[in-house]
């Protein structure tokens, strides 16, 4: 409400109770599914545009997971997420059977030679 005490002096209050800060010391974990990003593996992320940076947007079988995640991150910035896959990710190869890279730490350690049914289209997922 403002009101005039006196001639050109204008008093005014203004409420902002209603804002919620981002405070880093609220923690978040969620698992969840989504296009992209590294499998069985902890990510923090910060915000909804580092959201859609390490997990791209949401489709019509990722939409719930990832309005849940951003959900989150207008309250708070420190979201640590898990991205879960099924049956169905496969990874590209050149010949047989595609198989499931799940993350760089797997690549490392299964399949980084190429050799066996990975032929050479056996690529590195990289963390964004």
């Amino acid at each position: 409400m403002a009101f005039q005490l006196s001639p050109g002096v204008l008093v005014k209050e203004v409420d902002l109770t209603s804002v919620v800060p981002a405070v880093a010391s609220t923690i978040g974990a969620f698992v969840g599914n989504f296009q992209w990003g590294p499998v069985d593996e902890i990510t923090t992320v910060s915000s909804e545009n580092n959201l859609v940076d390490r997990f791209f947007k949401p489709n019509n079988d990722t939409f719930v997971d990832f309005y849940t995640a951003a959900s989150f991150l207008a309250y708070g910035n420190n979201l640590k997420l898990v991205r879960a896959v099924g049956d169905a990710a496969r990874n590209a190869v050149a010949s047989g059977t595609a198989i499931v890279v799940d993350n760089e730490d797997d690549y490392d350690l299964n399949h980084s030679t190429g050799s066996g049914t990975n032929g050479m289209w056996q690529l590195s997922i990289q963390a964004l």
